[in-house]
């Protein structure tokens, strides 16, 4: 008996920390007891209300006439209207662009293959005059080719929605190929052919004609402002299917017209510096007997 008592006398010091710990927690919901009285008033009230908006908005929508209107209206809350800014038929029409702007580049490396500018004569001439004669080559068998090319691809049922386009950008992207050949087979002979031929296939990856430039490499990425091709394909795109702007054709027509004047101007500093050493032929009816 003695030992439980003593037992017991142990344990009433954590009974009385007990009963201390369980006053302090009852003055504090006492004290809080306001702020939960209140929310729960709070609750009761948005209770309510809701229960009053719901049944409100059930009335209304029971009064309302069950029309084919109102029946839409519930159906379909919202429309979508679709706008398209260009039509593109078919994917002939979307690789368009890039199979004519390389045909027309292939057609400038066979000519130049075969005509380079390097040719070779006893007597010198002036600079311009070899200039003049390489310009007007390189726009008659440019116009000829634009020309047959273009005929053939409307002829073969190409949708085209501005044609001037088709043609203006077709002959300047064609020139700024020409020049660009040219001042490479002046200064390289044919060697200049095989640089051209390069920077032909740098263009099939660079100028986005067969994937858009957001999925290709970066290399690719860095060359494309770089390449006469791809502002050739994306005045093309405007020409055929529009969608991009009217002037967004003659915008990368003049760039490519830039392109053009920088490599005639560079091909008469060229030829002004071969006629001074003897080595430039400017005299067709003697290139005609050494061919």
């Amino acid at each position: 008996m003695s030992t439980a008592l003593s037992s017991l006398n142990l344990q009433v010091p954590s009974l009385i920390d007990g009963v201390n710990q369980l006053a302090t927690g009852t003055q504090i919901l006492n004290g809080k007891s306001d702020k939960l009285l209140n929310g729960m008033t709070q609750l009761s009230s948005g209770s309510n209300k809701l229960a009053t908006q719901l049944n409100s908005g059930a009335n209304k929508v029971n009064s309302n006439i069950g029309t084919p209107n109102n029946a839409q209206m519930f159906a379909s809350p919202t429309s979508l209207q679709h706008t398209s800014t260009s039509t593109v038929p078919n994917y002939g029409h979307a690789l368009a662009p890039f199979a004519m702007a390389t045909g027309l580049f292939i057609g400038v490396l066979i000519f130049t293959l075969e005509f380079p500018a390097n040719r070779r004569h006893k007597t010198p001439r002036d600079a311009v005059k070899v200039l003049n004669e390489e310009f007007k080559r390189a726009v008659s068998v440019s116009l000829a080719m634009v020309v047959i090319l273009n005929m053939i691809m409307i002829l073969s049922g190409l949708k085209v929605d501005h044609i001037f386009d088709l043609f203006w950008v077709c002959l300047i992207y064609t020139l700024a190929q020409m020049a660009i050949m040219q001042f490479l087979t002046l200064i390289m002979g044919r060697l200049g052919t095989i640089i051209g031929l390069l920077l032909f296939v740098a263009s099939i990856g660079g100028a986005g004609g067969m994937f858009p430039m957001q999925v290709t490499n970066s290399f690719f990425n860095a060359i494309h402002p770089f390449l006469p091709m791809s502002y050739a394909i994306n005045g093309l795109r405007q020409a055929i299917t529009g969608g991009l702007g009217n002037s967004y054709a003659s915008i990368n027509a003049l760039v490519l017209l830039g392109v053009a004047v920088l490599f005639y101007l560079l091909f008469l500093l060229a030829a002004s510096t071969l006629i001074k050493r003897d080595v430039l032929v400017t005299d067709t009816k003697e290139i005609t007997q050494e061919i």
